[in-house]
């Protein structure tokens, strides 16, 4: 049983992080995971490690007793709502690289006044 629910969290991860079941290989490959490996639980048992916990939850922002043992939440969380600075200083602590991106619509940077309630017209 116990077994059968770490195999499902280890997948979980990588689902509920949009990443398909034959790109987990690509993600692991220092871990030497192989589309094999995750064909079969009791191989990707015996793949999970220390380190691999300790890049999951660095990598996805994961809780290690989460993936060790499901218990508490999954996710590390903070708030910086309306904080801007403090999210970059969160964001500076990382050991990986980040890149943000953001998407807005141009016309905004145009008229900069849309959507005040001034403005009579409707803009998505």
């Amino acid at each position: 049983m116990a077994i059968r629910l770490l195999v499902d969290r280890f997948f979980k991860i990588f689902s509920m992080h949009g990443i398909a079941i034959y790109n987990i290989p690509k993600i692991l490959k220092d871990f030497n995971v192989t589309i094999e490996t995750i064909g079969n639980d009791q191989k990707v048992v015996e793949v999970v490690s220390d380190s691999m916990i300790n890049f999951l939850a660095e990598t996805f922002n994961l809780r290690k007793t989460w993936i060790q043992s499901g218990t508490g939440l999954s996710h590390v969380s903070f708030q910086c709502y309306k904080e801007l600075d403090k999210w970059f200083a969160l964001m500076q602590q990382k050991s990986t690289p980040i890149t943000l991106k953001m998407f807005f619509d141009k016309s905004i940077l145009l008229k900069p006044d849309i959507g005040a309630e001034s403005d009579k017209q409707t803009s998505n």
